[in-house]
């Protein structure tokens, strides 16, 4: 059985695709490398197709690349920009992260802090720098700094040519007050997510699409954004919430949807997320929530990160 998620149809979301514990566990073991290999070439076939569209449409300039938190929509950008590399357009990639308003700045109607609504986002100096670039051909980006909580005070010059491709990624990047920025005729509009559950030979879930970018975005934050565990769990409700308020509703606007569930990312991620989740005191109010998260991971054979490829999408997740 391909557990393996297929490319959806260019157009439409087709039939979720099932994978089984006992099964990833059984090609782990026959031979892990050919199992990873064909996670990435998988995936690599979906980036291609995506690309294919581009150059068949040749009137696009811009792609907005939206997804739920820790989905891979950086790497999934960055790799989208080198294939249509390779076909002979510059493409360049930018982060809607890099418009957020300083955190202190980040509160709803009630005063609370909110980091999720798109209103998080400075929309005056995003719809200025959009509307520059497609005028003039040339802005300046800033850059958001997360373990600072603020801009850096960096600015990214940026100028482009007519033929290029701008790859505009973001969980906020199909909102209608983010595609609004652009002309209708010149986008393409991309939604990626992981869309697969690991299940049980019973039918049981074993890990949720949800829990699977959990663990994702538990590690990256640890290495990259100076965030404990107990910390990622604290905003993983307020991300929740927000990804339902704010994302969903607007997943139906894409034009292409893709999966970035790997078949072998558990094993890979096992023995770290493991780690991380026992740091998670008793008297923690995830104390539980990371123990049935530990059991689980538990039940998957471990595999090296230094298996993974260089240029993996979950490169972006590891140290």
């Amino acid at each position: 059985m391909n557990f393996a998620a297929h490319i959806y149809d260019l157009s439409a979301l087709g039939d979720e695709a099932m994978s089984r514990l006992a099964e990833i566990n059984q090609k782990i073991t026959a031979d892990a490398s050919a199992l990873i290999r064909e996670e990435e070439r998988r995936y690599g076939e979906q980036i291609r197709a995506v690309a294919a569209r581009i150059e068949e449409r040749r009137g696009t300039e811009v792609i907005l690349l939206a997804g739920p938190s820790a989905s891979g929509k950086t790497t999934t950008a960055s790799m989208l920009a080198q294939v249509l590399a390779r076909q002979g357009h510059t493409a360049y990639t930018v982060s809607l992260d890099d418009f957020f308003r300083p955190q202190n700045r980040c509160v709803d109607t009630q005063g609370e802090r909110d980091f999720e609504s798109v209103n998080a986002l400075d929309l005056p100096l995003l719809r200025k720098t959009f509307a520059q670039l497609l005028e003039t051909g040339s802005c300046v980006i800033p850059r958001f700094d997360f373990a600072a909580g603020d801009r850096s005070g960096e600015l990214r010059p940026l100028h482009t040519r007519e033929g290029d491709a701008i790859i505009v990624e973001g969980i906020h990047a199909l909102n209608p007050l983010i595609t609004d920025c652009f002309p209708a005729e010149h986008l393409l509009k991309m939604y990626v997510s992981v869309s697969s559950r690991v299940y049980d030979g019973d039918g049981s879930v074993v890990l949720s699409k949800r829990d699977l970018r959990f663990i994702r975005r538990m590690i990256r934050d640890y290495h990259y954004r100076s965030s404990t565990v107990d910390n990622t769990f604290l905003l993983w409700d307020g991300v929740m919430h927000g990804e339902d308020a704010y994302l969903f509703p607007f997943r139906h606007r894409a034009d292409i949807r893709l999966n970035s569930f790997h078949a072998y990312e558990p094993c890979v991620f096992r023995d770290e997320a493991v780690s991380l989740l026992e740091s998670v005191d008793s008297d923690s109010a995830y104390y539980a929530r990371a123990r049935g998260l530990i059991a689980n991971l538990e039940r998957f054979i471990s595999v090296g990160a230094g298996q993974v490829p260089q240029d993996s999408l979950l490169r972006e997740f590891l140290s």
